[in-house]
Parts: structure tokens; C-alpha cells; sequence
């Protein structure tokens, strides 16, 4: 692809003659020219003082904005931490026009941002009131990072050691990852902190299968003042022992400890480790530094702060099939205290195109391989699993744990796809004054109903919609009870190679908008009553179309909801 300033003449014209007009003295960088990039020295001056800034323009300007440097520009809130980055706009990704230019930034914005770092203001109209972690601008390897816990070390311990628990697979010298697992002070039996119960699943494999790494810290009394290898050499300045290497697996890790603003004026704890490897025939190691991350739950809720009330809660899903899988993955990256899976099949590989898992899960129970996607995606939910088919014969005692297990549940979602189990869950549930969530789709994906069965005794239930949906036929007509069919292809199921049972045609993608209804019906039902929370909605069922059946084409989703007062008149056993 030709350079911007080939493809755009007029708008590289434009950028230079803007700066010659307003005063500025802009040097090219000849040697960059050649190889396609653009990089401009710039010498300005602001209230008497002269100034300079080094910017350097994309591939893509003007659409995507340039970056720029300064060694003049006093410290502050907008100069970064690291090789003085100019933070010109409050978020230079959202903010940037095209239409913007050097001259137009200068003059706009760089003057504000020196004005700014002289003299600080907490006046929101004035500048973005955002923090500036320091972690954030160092230099890390790609595709790793070591989870740390929301935890602060006694300010009396400056350095000591600490594990790192990681999969069997992780390899070290390569692409370091895993969980810290326990710190201790200088001396080893003087614990501080070790992982809890609150994290049951932190690792995503069993904990027989954890490998454990030995790791040295120490604490600093600010930020790095470098961004790449000088990190170490402060952290032996702090604690002389680590300039030796205490090698293990071939690595030295070193974790260093300093406190960075997490948001504006709050600074928290920040972790950053080093790596060294060791080198054969080389007397200097490999340095290479590693990103930390929060293992906080309260960063989780932040981003869905409407879902606070799931904390605590126990949600039973009964199938994990098409529908079932895709509801329990979205249902237990949330932050539910329990999740109990119960489904009896085994994952095949004609599962995949509906399924959230990949070739190599072929043959497993779908409850397990569910189980660890769910605990990879949120280390702090318990997920139980029961890999039954729900009311068979012969497992009996497993059966009765597994009941155990339903019968204290918060909600009870039912996507088995069978009419027998459906009846069956969903009576249990009213029993037992559990709500119950019922989800299904028709053949070939076109569509699908998902409703919600309340405990009340007078409640709509699962039988009530039953007779509500044959209200279609012509010698019913009670138009006060009548819930019209979804959408269903012509034809009937398919029987493949693998499959027992004859099979629905469609696909993954149909079948996903009808999940995603019940699981905003199940958080909305979790949800009930609690203040600020995410609101309920205003129906309890919903037949929801996704093809023209007439046509045979998709469509975009039609939803047509209902809300009944009370159970529906040809409708009495549930209800005695």
C-alpha cells in the first residue's frame, strides 16, 4: 500500500502549510520519508517558552490519528510515565477527526496539556479526570501475564517470596502464565497470603495436575522510572540478593511490588515481574517482563454492575445441547455463586456446529467440557456436574444427589428439547416453589419459545402453554389464553451418521438468539426486586421467529410476548 502522503497530496500539502502559517518550525526526517513514514520535528512557542514535539504519522492518517513525543513538555497527568507520550486527547481513539491536523493539535490541545501539567485542575470541563497507570507503559512480552490477588502486603515486609501455580502445559521460558498462589516474607514460613476457596477453579485443570514456580519480590517505593530491562536493576537496588539468579525450570522470576494511581488520585498495589532465562554459553540471561492482572471480583462486577444480585445465587440447567451449552457459558461468566450442569450425552463431533467447544472435546460429557469452558472464563463460580439423563431409570443414587442438588437452586432452567423432561422439570419446580426457565426451538432454526413459570400456585405453567398453544385450533377460541406457534421449517428431523435419535436442521448462529432470551429472562429473574439492579422484563413468555416460513428466508427477529394473570382454565393438576 502506497504511503498517506502518495495517496492523500493535498492533505500532506495541507498539513505543512498549516504549520509554516502558524509560525511553527517543522523539520522533516528525511531518512524516515524513504522508508514511507512521516516524522516531524516541531518547535513552537507557548507564553514566551519554546517548546518541541516529535510526531510520527500512521499508515492509515488522517482516518487514524499520529503519535507524538516530548522531552520539553513539563511532567504531568498527560505526559506519559515512559519515553514522554503526549496525551493530546482525552481518549485520542474515540476523540480524533479526520479533519484534525498538527497545526490545529498544537495549537487546541498541546497548549492545554502544558498549561495543565504547570497547573493541575480537578475542574472536569478542563481535562478528562481519568488515571495513568504506570504498569500500563511498560514494554511486556506478548501473550502472557500472571493473575495476582486484590491483595496488599504489609507495609512492613519490602521483599520475600512467593508461588506461581501454573497448568502443566505453560511453558516458562516462553509464554509464562498461572496464578500466585501464596507470599510469603523474607522468610518463607512467615505466609501472608494463600489463595482461597473463593477461587475454586482459579487454575482451569485439576489441582493434582498444578505445577508450582518459585518467585522472589520486592517492594518499590514508586513506580519504575524505566519501562523495559531497568526494572530489574531498581528491584536489585532495593534487594541486593537479586542480581544472582535463582534459576528454576530454566527461569528466574522476579515480582516487583509499587503503588500507581488505579483511578484519578487513588493509587492501589501493581504488580510487574521479570523474567530471566537462563542461556546456554551466554553469560547474560534473557531478561523479558511479564503483565500482571487483578484477580478482583469487583472488576468483574464493575462491568456489569446490573448483575450485582446473582452473587450468591444457584442456578440448576438441565441440557446442554444447542441451546443449553450456550446458555450455561453466558450464564456463568457472570457472577453467579453456583452453577449445577445436568445432561447425560456425550459431545459428538456433528455436536460442533451448535456447540462451544472444538473437535478435541469429541466423546467427552458435555457436563465436563461445559464445566471447564465456564470455570476458564470465571475462575470464582462452582460449577457441579451430574452427567445423567434427567428422570432415566437405573441411577438411582446418583439420581437422588443430583435432586439434592436441584431442589435448593435459586432457578431451574429447562433446555432438554424433550417434552416428558420438560413436563417433569417443570412440574418439580413448581413443587418444590422454584421459578423455572423453559427454552426449545423448532426444526431447521426458524424459531423457538422461551418462558418463565413462576411457583405461585395460581401461576401460568409449563401445562397451561400447552393448552394455550392449542388454542390455534379452530374449535378452541379462548382469545384471552391463545399463544400463537413459532416459526417451523417444512419437513421432519434428520437421522446422521453417530446420532441415535433424529436430529432438527439449523444452525448455531438461529439458535443462539433464542439462548440469549433466556438467559436475559433468567438474569432478570434473579434479579427481581432488587434496587438498581437488571430490570425485569414485561413478559413471561415468548415466541420468538427467526425464518419466514412462508418465504423460507430469515428474517430479523420477531418477538411476540405474552403475560397472563393466572393459570389458564383447562389447566387444573399443577395447580390443586
Amino acid at each position: 500500500m502506497e504511503p498517506w502522503f502518495i495517496r492523500y497530496p493535498k492533505r500532506y500539502r495541507r498539513e505543512k502549510s498549516e504549520l509554516r502559517d502558524a509560525g511553527f518550525q517543522a523539520r522533516e526526517a528525511l531518512l524516515a520519508k524513504e522508508a514511507g513514514i512521516i516524522q516531524l520535528h516541531v518547535d513552537f512557542f507557548h507564553k514566551g517558552k519554546p517548546y518541541s514535539v516529535v510526531v510520527e504519522y500512521p499508515t492509515f492518517y488522517p482516518y487514524m490519528p499520529f503519535q507524538m513525543v516530548s522531552k520539553d513538555i513539563p511532567k504531568g497527568r498527560h505526559l506519559g510515565e515512559y519515553g514522554g507520550a503526549v496525551c493530546f486527547l482525552e481518549d485520542v481513539h474515540q476523540n480524533w477527526e479526520p479533519h484534525y491536523t498538527l497545526a490545529h493539535i498544537i495549537d487546541t490541545q498541546v497548549r492545554g496539556v502544558i498549561d495543565r501539567n504547570l497547573e493541575p485542575s480537578d475542574d472536569p470541563t478542563k481535562e478528562g479526570l481519568y488515571a495513568s497507570p504506570a504498569s500500563g507503559h511498560i514494554r511486556y512480552r506478548d501473550n502472557c501475564g500472571i493473575l495476582v490477588p486484590n491483595f496488599s502486603i504489609p507495609e512492613g515486609h519490602r521483599y520475600g517470596h512467593a508461588t506461581l501455580s501454573h497448568g502443566p502445559h505453560v511453558n516458562l521460558k516462553k509464554t509464562p502464565s498461572g496464578h500466585i498462589s501464596k507470599v510469603t516474607g523474607t522468610s518463607k514460613q512467615d505466609v501472608l497470603y494463600t489463595v482461597g476457596d473463593d477461587l475454586p477453579n482459579l487454575a482451569g485443570v485439576d489441582p493434582m495436575q498444578l505445577k508450582n514456580q518459585g518467585v522472589r519480590w520486592v517492594r518499590l517505593d514508586r513506580p519504575p522510572a524505566a519501562a523495559d530491562d531497568g526494572i530489574l536493576d531498581e528491584a536489585i537496588r532495593a534487594w541486593p540478593e537479586l542480581e544472582k539468579p535463582n534459576y528454576r525450570n530454566g527461569v528466574d522470576i522476579t515480582a516487583i511490588i509499587f503503588q500507581e494511581e488505579s483511578t484519578y488520585k487513588c493509587k492501589q498495589v501493581a504488580w510487574v515481574f521479570v523474567v530471566r532465562e537462563k542461556q546456554l554459553g551466554v553469560t547474560e540471561p534473557l531478561y523479558f517482563n511479564v503483565r500482571a492482572d487483578i484477580l478482583d471480583p469487583q472488576i468483574v462486577i464493575a462491568r456489569t454492575s446490573r448483575t450485582k444480585p446473582l452473587t450468591g445465587k444457584k442456578v440448576v440447567l438441565i441440557g446442554c445441547g444447542a441451546l443449553g451449552s450456550t446458555i450455561g457459558f453466558q450464564l456463568g461468566r457472570m457472577n453467579l455463586n453456583h452453577l449445577v450442569l445436568i445432561d447425560g450425552d456425550h459431545l459428538k463431533y456433528g455436536n460442533l456446529p451448535r456447540w462451544i467447544a472444538g473437535a478435541s472435546a469429541t466423546g467427552r460429557d458435555k457436563v465436563s467440557v461445559l464445566r471447564e469452558l465456564i470455570t476458564d472464563a470465571n475462575p470464582m463460580i462452582n460449577v457441579t456436574t451430574h452427567p445423567l439423563k434427567f428422570g432415566d431409570i437405573n441411577q438411582r443414587e446418583p439420581e437422588q444427589e443430583m435432586l439434592n442438588d436441584v431442589f435448593d437452586a435459586d432457578l431451574i432452567i429447562d433446555a432438554t428439547a424433550e417434552f416428558a423432561a420438560s413436563h417433569l422439570i417443570t412440574l418439580l419446580a413448581k413443587e418444590h416453589a422454584i421459578p423455572c426457565i423453559h427454552v426449545s426451538a423448532t426444526n431447521g432454526g426458524f424459531g423457538g419459545i422461551v418462558g418463565r413459570y413462576m411457583p405461585e400456585p395460581e401461576a401460568f405453567c409449563w401445562s397451561c402453554m400447552q393448552e394455550a398453544l392449542y388454542q390455534e385450533r379452530p374449535e378452541f377460541q379462548d382469545d384471552d389464553y391463545r399463544i400463537r406457534l413459532p416459526a417451523t421449517e417444512p419437513g421432519e428431523p434428520t437421522e446422521v451418521r453417530g446420532c441415535f435419535h433424529p436430529t432438527f436442521i439449523g444452525t448455531g448462529f438461529d439458535l443462539d438468539a433464542i439462548s440469549m432470551q433466556a438467559v436475559r429472562l433468567a438474569v432478570a429473574t434473579l434479579c427481581r426486586g432488587a434496587e438498581g439492579a437488571y430490570p425485569d422484563l414485561d413478559w413471561d413468555i415468548a415466541v420468538i421467529d427467526l425464518w419466514d416460513e412462508d418465504k423460507s428466508i430469515p428474517i430479523d427477529p420477531k418477538m411476540t410476548t405474552y403475560r397472563f394473570a393466572g393459570a389458564h382454565r383447562l389447566c387444573r393438576k399443577p395447580h390443586e
